[in-house]
């Protein structure tokens, strides 16, 4: 069980930058889609709906392994610039084991990684007691 009460995710459909706090330094764990270009030529040339099949079952199972990533923790910070934060946390909300999760999505433009740990530095100061 993972002992952090505060975890931040940048993400996108293809990669997360999981980040944990301690003792004031940023330690960051990056976990990688499955579903790339080369896996969706090779669904691709079987049907469409074989690609679509495809990778909703990748997406998924890239969701799951954050979402695995986040347990234990008390305060949830998903951050990016596409839906995937969106789509993560739709999946943590069904998921009662984050029912006392104090989870936040929000948008961001892309960022290198000074800048997302200052974003995380700006809403811990902002928003976490």
């Amino acid at each position: 069980m993972n002992s952090h009460t505060f975890i931040a995710v940048y993400m996108d459909h293809s990669s997360a930058n999981i980040m944990k706090l301690v003792n004031d330094t940023i330690e960051t764990e990056v976990v990688e889609s499955a579903f790339d270009h080369e896996e969706k030529v090779k669904a691709l040339h079987k049907s469409e709906s074989t690609m679509h099949n495809k990778e909703h079952q990748l997406q998924l199972s890239y969701y799951n392994s954050i979402k695995e990533k986040l347990s234990g923790s008390k305060d949830i910070l998903l951050f990016g610039t596409t839906t995937a934060k969106a789509e993560l946390l739709n999946i943590i909300n069904k998921d009662l084991h984050f029912n006392e999760v104090k989870t936040v999505a929000s948008q961001t433009d892309k960022m290198t990684v000074n800048q997302q740990h200052a974003f995380i530095k700006d809403h811990l100061k902002k928003h976490v007691n």
